[in-house]
């Protein structure tokens, strides 16, 4: 699956990453689950780069668009061993390319919008899958081309109408809470959720685990 997490500063996007990523090491070895971090901030991902799941780290506008190059190189690789051993989906290891904040991304370094758009179009087949927050939902981060290849979006705190419907497509977003609370929209329609808190000393827990075993 393709994810998107949109909304507005503060409303969770970094605490739903952080928990996603913490249950993830939870629950599976290196080898079993690979992550790419495309973290142009430089802080909200940082703390992962270091542990063994991780299989590319980018800083950078340049790093970020060699490592959406190299996934397009590995899905096409991935294709080819599908159609050798007639598969119709790969049985390989998922990689989950995550993205925190898209826009300084699509910003920065334009030619990663095709790179994007392609792998959104068929990496999931190869069992690589995009998870991408943002707090800029508008049709410039978020062409239509990109957006029709998320199958999950989860909308938190927006700041009107338009871009509650940029990220899910209806109003309702901009009526959430401040924090805390989101409207997810996947193939079963739309829910509402909250956003769970991972406390930190669960984070660092893990991420000792993986740096001293």
């Amino acid at each position: 699956e393709h994810a998107l997490i949109a909304g507005t500063t503060g409303a969770g996007k970094s605490v739903l990453i952080n928990t996603l990523l913490t249950d993830a090491h939870t629950a599976f070895p290196a080898g079993l689950i690979n992550f790419i971090y495309i973290d142009l901030k430089r802080v909200e991902l940082i703390q992962w780069e270091p542990l063994p799941h991780c299989i590319y780290y980018a800083d950078t506008e340049r790093k970020a668009v060699y490592i959406l190059q190299k996934m397009t190189e590995l899905m096409q690789d991935r294709f080819d061993r599908m159609r050798a051993q007639r598969l119709k989906k790969s049985k390989e290891a998922p990689v989950y390319i995550v993205i925190d904040e898209l826009a300084i991304l699509t910003d920065a370094a334009p030619a990663s919008m095709p790179l994007l758009i392609k792998i959104g179009r068929l990496a999931r087949a190869v069992n690589i899958h995009i998870i991408a927050a943002t707090q800029a939902p508008n049709r410039k981060t978020l062409s239509g081309a990109l957006h029709q290849n998320f199958t999950c979006c989860i909308g938190l705190r927006c700041r009107s109408s338009i871009e509650s419907r940029q990220i899910i497509g209806v109003a309702g977003c901009e009526k959430l809470p401040e924090y805390g609370y989101g409207i997810q929209w996947d193939k079963h329609g739309y829910k509402d959720i909250n956003i769970p808190l991972t406390d930190q000393q669960k984070t660092d827990k893990i991420i000792k685990y993986y740096m001293e075993g």
